[in-house]
């Protein structure tokens, strides 16, 4: 007698993709993975310039800027601060006026920066905004920016290593406006900036200029 002929499982004009493909069994993560390795190793020229394109890639994650919160800053703070685009940029100080970079900054719009590539500004001090006034006296920004001021200037001797008259840098203090202050933001930012409106790159902090 012969041997007993078998039909297939499913019969030819029934078959689906996949049919033939659940007789056998899949490979395992630790097979799944070696062939990954040994097509990486196949190519090197490749592997390497992924490993390239991913480390540049890294590097300017880290040194990018990170947006920032006034109640984030810190002292050292090294900052960059876009300004908008409705802004007319003097080209003699690139760095922004002092009103425009309050405005951001008070607004959580600057963002750090690393203090030895190009920033335009750094945190000298935080001061405390309290009634800067005697009761009862119309309370307005720009009173509250002299009020800061005048903290301000007690900070930047120690923080640049030199005293404000003939120094290379300037104060600014950016403060909130009435009705944030209002609202409870009472912290006032002293800032230092090159005199002139450029970027800088050495920091100014303990600088001696």
């Amino acid at each position: 007698m012969g041997e007993p002929v078998h039909s297939p499982s499913t019969p030819p004009q029934e078959r689906r993709l996949g049919d033939e493909r659940t007789r056998y069994g899949r490979k395992s993560i630790r097979e799944q993975a070696a062939d990954v390795v040994a097509g990486l190793r196949s190519h090197p020229v490749a592997v390497g310039v992924v490993v390239v394109v991913f480390g540049i890639a890294a590097v300017l994650w880290l040194l990018g800027g990170k947006p920032v919160t006034v109640a984030e800053l810190r002292v050292g703070d090294c900052l960059y601060v876009p300004l908008p685009a409705t802004v007319d940029v003097d080209a003699d100080r690139p760095i922004g006026q002092p009103a425009d970079v309050e405005q951001v900054l008070m607004t959580g719009g600057a963002e750090t920066a690393s203090c030895s590539s190009s920033h335009g500004h750094e945190v000298a001090a935080i001061v405390d905004l309290g009634p800067p006034t005697a009761s009862g006296a119309a309370l307005t920004q720009d009173a509250l920016r002299s009020y800061a001021l005048t903290l301000c200037a007690r900070a930047f001797p120690g923080y640049v290593g030199h005293p404000m008259a003939g120094s290379t840098y300037q104060l600014l203090a950016a403060v909130p406006t009435i009705d944030a202050w209002s609202a409870g933001q009472r912290s006032g930012v002293c800032l230092v900036a090159r005199a002139d409106g450029q970027w800088m790159t050495p920091p100014a902090r303990d600088s001696g200029e």
